[in-house]
């Protein structure tokens, strides 16, 4: 596909260590002389009057891959083919545009309408389709389904995708079209090269074109296996109109989920512009869900980032993540949170991204510090662990440090907390505690390899000199405190007294 300019004769050129080539033209430098492969100097040999502007690879791949997205319009399945073509499978598609002759009408017309000069061709395999794109005659561009062989048996030997040097000695055998070459036997065509490599390329192509072997199409974006499309009459330019078609798809695409017991966890709604353009705007959600009410109020705001420009001639909604939606009652469910906990981490998912609410979740140990992590605010439960049973049955600190914090004890009391102990500056006097809560170390971390076994002497010692006593404790204040002595009196390494830490507070 290339774009019209202006009414003046205007070439694309790269600049190589072989000299300045023309990579594309407008029609009226092809009406002028000019050629797709010519050496620069040979065109304004003929038109001397020519443009020349210098190709911009990488300006052109990112227009060309907008316009894939434009081309979703007729499928989810759109690919970039080399530096000028789409590939776009509508396999279950045409029937939405009255077939396949009024689908490809109707992208040839809206082409013209944002100023591209375009070929289509349509068969039932990539290569026969890129053959008639590209070599086709006439109105000959659709292959009945079937006849693709019949389709493409006049076509020159250029369209099969083959290498410069390979269709150089294609053309000195006298095979000029494709439909000869289908006639020589394999074993003959490849006595006629030299290289086996050569000959196996021209037997895959045709192997491709005639679909013998499949080609792997790679879609710009992942295909939705549930999507729904509307199209529209006018072009809607106003955000109630977006709201409307918004609503109006996500009632057609409950229906399809409700039917197969499924809920979305992301959605995408694509809008696709007269002028070639698209937009988008997504959401995650923390639940399977499929309430168009409820998706409806998470777009919310983000509908206002869609730009409609001259106007949104095609919406597509499509459910990016599905899950099965449990019938069994949330609030009754182990680790299930609140009900009404779940709209709000929604919206704040949708606001600030996903990556960025997080929860603590239980993990099966008994050492306060490690005893949680960090995860998604709606992911659940670590995968292979259980929740400790003892979790919900004592006391844990509302605040807790990510490294406990020494303090000085003052008047020790050797089986109780001190009654005064100094932290960060300030003395405080403990007028009631609670405790002790003994928590010894996890042997599998802390022993080394040289123990025999978890009931040696060496190891009971280290578990003991490495068990912790905590104690909730309030000051004169009022606040409460979470400290722990490190070590028991008598049996401590190197007949050090223990030593006292604050672990935590408690609001």
């Amino acid at each position: 596909m290339e774009r019209q300019y202006n009414n003046e004769p205007i070439v694309l050129v790269h600049s190589g260590v072989k000299g300045t080539r023309i990579t594309a033209t407008n029609k009226m430098a092809e009406k002028a002389g000019a050629v797709i492969g010519q050496m620069l100097n040979d065109a304004r040999a003929a038109c001397p009057e020519i443009h020349v502007e210098q190709s911009n690879e990488e300006a052109d791949l990112d227009y060309l891959t907008r316009l894939g997205h434009w081309g979703m319009r007729y499928s989810p399945m759109v690919a970039i083919d080399g530096a000028d073509g789409l590939l776009i499978d509508i396999a279950g598609c045409d029937h939405l545009f009255g077939g396949e002759q009024a689908l490809i009408s109707d992208f040839m017309l809206r082409a013209e309408a944002i100023g591209l000069s375009a070929r289509a061709g349509l068969a039932d395999t990539p290569g026969a389709a890129w053959a008639l794109a590209r070599y086709g005659r006439g109105q000959d561009l659709i292959a009945p389904p079937g006849k693709t062989l019949e389709a493409t048996i006049d076509l020159p030997i250029e369209a099969l995708r083959l290498e410069e040097k390979v269709l150089l000695l294609l053309r000195r055998l006298g095979l000029k079209q494709i439909g000869q070459l289908r006639t020589i036997p394999r074993a003959a065509l490849e006595r006629r090269f030299r290289s086996r490599e050569a000959a196996s390329s021209v037997q895959l192509r045709l192997d491709q074109l005639a679909g013998f072997i499949r080609e792997p199409l790679v879609p710009l974006k992942e295909v939705a296996l549930y999507r729904e499309v509307l199209s529209c009459a006018e072009p809607a330019i106003e955000g109630a109109a977006i709201a409307m078609a918004l609503d109006h798809l996500l009632l057609r695409l409950e229906h399809r989920l409700e039917r197969e017991g499924l809920g979305a966890r992301a959605l995408t709604l694509t809008t696709c512009h007269s002028d070639g353009g698209y937009d988008g705007v997504s959401i995650v959600l923390g639940r399977a869900a499929r309430e168009p009410d409820y998706i409806a109020r998470l777009f919310g705001e983000r509908l206002e980032g869609i730009n409609p420009g001259f106007g949104i001639d095609l919406f597509i909604l499509s459910a990016d993540r599905v899950e099965k939606m449990s019938e069994a009652q949330q609030s009754l469910a182990a680790n299930s949170l609140p009900k009404d906990v779940i709209p709000l981490i929604d919206r704040l998912m949708n606001r600030l991204g996903a990556e960025h609410i997080t929860r603590l979740a239980p993990v099966a140990s008994h050492v306060p510090e490690r005893a949680q992590r960090s995860v998604p605010a709606m992911g659940g439960q670590v995968m292979g662990e259980q929740v400790p049973a003892w979790e919900i049955m004592v006391s844990r600190p509302f605040r807790l440090f990510e490294r406990p914090e020494p303090i000085e004890t003052i008047a020790e009391v050797p089986d109780g907390p001190p009654l005064r102990f100094v932290w960060r500056r300030l003395t405080r006097k403990i007028i009631r505690s609670r405790g002790p809560e003994r928590i010894a170390p996890e042997w599998w971390r802390e022993i080394g390899n040289g123990g025999q076994g978890p009931h040696d002497n060496r190891q009971s010692l280290l578990l003991r000199t490495n068990a912790r006593d905590y104690y909730e404790v309030e000051d004169e204040e009022g606040t409460r405190y979470w400290l722990f002595r490190a070590g028991l009196y008598g049996v401590t390494r190197n007949g050090d007294a223990p030593q006292w830490f604050i672990h935590g507070l408690f609001g």
